[in-house]
């Protein structure tokens, strides 16, 4: 296994001088107390979007109710299938759906943009309505084409969505994982994020003229916090999706079934904590093994690895590059281009030093036979 030498670290000595009011009072805590903390959310997972790498989770392949943070399907479904000036005619089913509402009246002509504004910031379970009838024709209808949409675009495997607002419905499930997956997709598109980290809109209707605020609290209260959704039903607990980008770091969690909201946001910021005090981000540059090893990529490497830790790496039989940490054990994987393996590593765990050497320079030796018979040693 071979020694990884970072080429250079984001955090510096300088990144305790840059404490935000998120972080306010914690960064004193680095080096002290690595443990991971106490989350009270049935499930959850902590990603860091710069390394695409899984800091923390528990149970998040876990089937849940998403109750609202379903809605950012249902945004960035309807910010990508409709243009925000055409109007939508609101159904009587749509005005009287229950739960959290921007009180639609029905008939009521709205554009599509105010409606998504209204689904985004005030959670209207009556917008979701509005928007999937307009796109699809029938909730039922925009439903399945969410499910093909998050399988087939997305690339989620254990989500079903039902309807567009996220009230409890058996067969309405997510999972933490998905979710993360479904939010960092949502938050690539620039006209979502923008919406996602509003804080107010003002909004003139039928039936009111009013202020809307986002109903996730932290975006409002933190300049970290960029979205993305709360939720709640009794079935589901409060669950909510969260990015946040701080000194060049772009860290998400997602948290479901947690006993209220203001515990969901705790558990939030915790891991957030977690992420940003206890992980550097290193780039690892790996051009001067590029000539041995025969690889186009990766030039670098992005990983999140505790403060000091010292990083290894070997390639396994699936042609992946594999990071493992002396603490953490295997970090993660960057997947080489596919090749025939001849002389490979037969476990994932981290060898010995012997067995490391040996490894390394039989599969040297490999590609140098490999060279020296074909003139290629590429993977």
């Amino acid at each position: 296994m071979k020694e990884l030498v970072p080429k250079f670290s984001i955090w510096g000595s300088l990144s305790i001088l840059l404490v935000s009011p998120l972080l306010a009072g914690f960064e004193a805590e680095k080096n002290q107390d690595e443990s991971i903390p106490n989350i009270d959310s049935e499930a959850h997972i902590l990603y860091d979007l710069n390394a695409e790498q899984v800091l923390h989770e528990h149970n998040s392949d876990e089937k849940m109710y998403p109750a609202s943070i379903t809605k950012i399907v249902t945004a960035l479904a309807a910010i990508e299938h409709t243009d925000s000036d055409e109007t939508v005619e609101v159904s009587h089913k749509a005005a009287n759906i229950n739960g959290s509402r921007v009180y639609l009246l029905e008939d009521e002509e709205i554009s599509a943009g105010q409606l998504i504004e209204g689904l985004m910031i005030a959670s209207g379970n009556d917008t979701a309505i509005a928007l999937a009838e307009h796109i699809s024709g029938s909730v039922e209808q925009f439903a399945d084409k969410m499910n093909r949409y998050l399988e087939e675009d997305v690339g989620v495997e254990n989500t079903h969505m039902t309807n567009p607002h996220g009230l409890y419905d058996e067969d309405h499930y997510t999972t933490a994982a998905d979710m993360a997956k479904i939010s960092e997709y949502a938050m690539e598109n620039d006209a979502f994020r923008e919406l996602a980290e509003t804080e107010m809109v003002e909004w003139e209707s039928e039936e009111w003229d009013t202020n809307l605020f986002n109903h996730h609290d932290l975006v409002r209260e933190y300049d970290e916090i960029k979205g993305v959704k709360n939720g709640y039903t009794r079935k589901s607990g409060a669950t909510l999706a969260t990015f946040a980008e701080h000194d060049n770091r772009e860290l998400l969690t997602v948290t479901l079934n947690a006993p209220s909201g203001d515990i969901a946001q705790e558990d939030t910021k915790n891991l957030f904590r977690y992420g940003y005090n206890m992980f550097d981000i290193s780039v690892l540059d790996f051009s001067d093994e590029q000539p041995i090893l025969g690889y186009e990529d990766p030039d670098e490497l992005v990983v999140a690895k505790k403060e000091n830790e010292d990083l290894d790496w070997e390639i396994n039989s699936d042609s992946e590059l594999l990071v493992y940490g002396e603490e953490q054990g295997h970090i993660t994987s960057y997947p080489l281009k596919s090749y025939t393996p001849i002389n490979t590593v037969s476990s994932l765990n981290r060898p010995s030093p012997d067995e490391s050497a040996q490894s390394e320079s039989g599969f040297i030796k490999t590609l140098l036979d490999r060279f020296v018979a074909t003139g290629y040693y590429g993977f």
